[in-house]
């Protein structure tokens, strides 16, 4: 194991580009190991998880929370504050009354609807300004 996959140093994440379907070099070795201190550009410490089935068991585990306004949560960016908005909840119950409402306005029926308006709008209102601002015959 290189020095910067030990277990007691968080690893820099991400990591380095590589093409699609290519595991990334640093990623080959640690999925040996359950879990792993990564660093993430923030500068905090967050815990990968790097096995498939361990990765299933936290997306079913109710104690997870998803909500990365709360205290102590790991950031990916320090300066961007965009997904921290503590009125947005993405644990259950409150995101999944809000996704019920949410789900409700955007049916297949509605979109189809909303597509069709921005078409028409456009032209109708051309239509509309260059009547209105045409010279009388």
């Amino acid at each position: 194991m290189s020095a910067d996959t030990s277990a007691d140093t968080p690893i820099p994440y991400p990591f380095e580009w590589t093409p699609v379907m290519e595991v990334p070099e640093k990623l080959r070795g640690l999925r040996e190991r359950a879990q792993v201190d990564v660093r993430l550009p923030s500068g905090d410490t967050a815990v990968m998880v790097t096995r498939y089935k361990d990765v299933r068991s936290l997306f079913a585990d109710a104690r997870l929370s998803k909500n990365i306004a709360r205290p102590g949560m790991a950031r990916v960016s320090a300066d961007n504050d965009l997904f921290v908005d503590p009125k947005i909840d993405g644990d259950p119950p409150h995101h999944t009354a809000m996704r019920g409402l949410v789900t409700r306005a955007f049916t297949a029926r509605r979109i189809e609807l909303l597509r069709r308006s921005p078409s028409r709008s456009p032209t109708s209102c051309w239509t509309r300004w260059r009547t209105a601002r045409s010279p009388p015959s």
